[in-house]
């Protein structure tokens, strides 16, 4: 189930105009840790070390000294350790899925004509539900429409007309052949409607 939300957040990190910032593992949901880590002598890692735990204590999290020791010190060898790509994650479920839809998204960002304009005045976003995210794009004639489903049921929708097709989809998504879409719990699907 984690994967599934992760995969549907990311489709929506990857439909929007802006530049994603995507960390290392991010494309297969690796389960290592990304901790920030460094390797400078050692008076300016003591000072990154400090730095960072004092930069911390603003949370309440870390409002207690002993929490923010229990921060990874970023000089320390486990933290670098700790952050290793486990890259065999990437070759089996549901890694190998999830690479393959991030691949696909980003060839759409690149290649689609809407997609890969980052005008933000042509993306309009719209809360179908507590659970149920629209972002709409556009330029000229063409449309996409992403509709990101975080809630764990199936959701309908009839709000944007007719004339959608499904694009790509993670977890998959219907169409009854009327102006209604359906989208399976805990998903995500970009549709395309227009000239191209």
């Amino acid at each position: 189930m984690k994967t599934t939300l992760f995969a549907a957040a990311s489709a929506l990190l990857l439909f929007l105009p802006y530049t994603p910032m995507l960390f290392m593992g991010q494309e297969f949901a690796a389960s290592t840790p990304f901790q920030y880590f460094t390797d400078h002598n050692p008076e300016l890692g003591r000072l990154v070390t400090e730095g960072r735990r004092k930069e911390f204590q603003a949370f309440s999290d870390f409002a207690d000294p002993a929490t923010r020791e229990r921060i990874p010190d970023p000089q320390a060898e486990p933290t670098f350790i700790a952050s290793r790509l486990p890259v065999d994650e990437a070759e089996r479920p549901p890694g190998r899925e999830l690479q393959a839809f991030y691949a696909a998204l980003l060839h759409l960002r690149r290649t689609d004509p809407v997609l890969s304009d980052q005008a933000r005045e042509r993306t309009q976003p719209r809360v179908l539900s507590r659970d149920v995210l629209a972002v709409r794009r556009w330029r000229g004639d063409d449309e996409r429409l992403l509709i990101v489903n975080f809630a764990e049921t199936e959701f309908t929708t009839d709000v944007y007309g007719v004339g959608w097709q499904p694009l790509l989809a993670w977890r998959g998504s219907g169409d009854d052949g009327s102006q209604t879409m359906a989208l399976a719990g805990r998903s995500a699907t970009i549709f395309t409607r227009g000239r191209s």
